[in-house]
């Protein structure tokens, strides 16, 4: 037969984990539901500038409007985007692939637009530094992982 301490010890053991279990619930909870709602607002910060930019390549790419924007909303998005990537590898170098070639669809559209008089040459050098500041982003972030991005 049991001992009556080591009965009273497990049980006291028992409550003294429950509480604990439950003290820190409320507080894991909340953590919890803060993590899941900054992952909701990042996202839809994500969805929201993706669209922008879209939009705005299409209205630049029909001459209705300047560069500078577009390229800023193209930033923007890549900062989101990183932000709610995590620390994969792999992931970040999606993300700036993606920051590249939206990069290089700018100077493209900037191009298209110089040749048929829509634009102008401070556009398209506008547009290239864009693109050769995501090409160092890529160049800089593989060093600092040590080399572990490709191109």
């Amino acid at each position: 037969m049991k001992s009556p301490f080591l009965t009273v010890g497990i049980v006291l053991a028992t409550v003294g984990l429950a509480l604990d279990v439950r003290s820190d619930d409320p507080q894991g909870r909340q953590k919890q539901m803060q993590r899941q709602r900054l992952a909701e607002l990042g996202n839809t910060l994500v969805d929201t500038l993706a669209l922008s930019y879209k939009q705005r390549l299409v209205e630049y790419e029909d001459g209705r409007s300047q560069p500078d924007r577009l390229i800023a909303v193209n930033r923007e998005l890549y900062d989101a985007m990183r932000s709610v990537s995590g620390q994969d590898r792999r992931v970040h170098a999606k993300v700036i692939g993606e920051f590249i070639a939206r990069a290089k669809s700018i100077e493209a559209a900037a191009q298209a637009n110089l040749d048929n008089g829509r634009g102008t040459s401070m556009d398209l050098l506008d547009a290239k530094s864009a693109r050769l500041r995501a090409e160092i982003e890529l160049a800089r972030v593989s060093y600092e992982l040590g080399g572990a991005l490709g191109e």
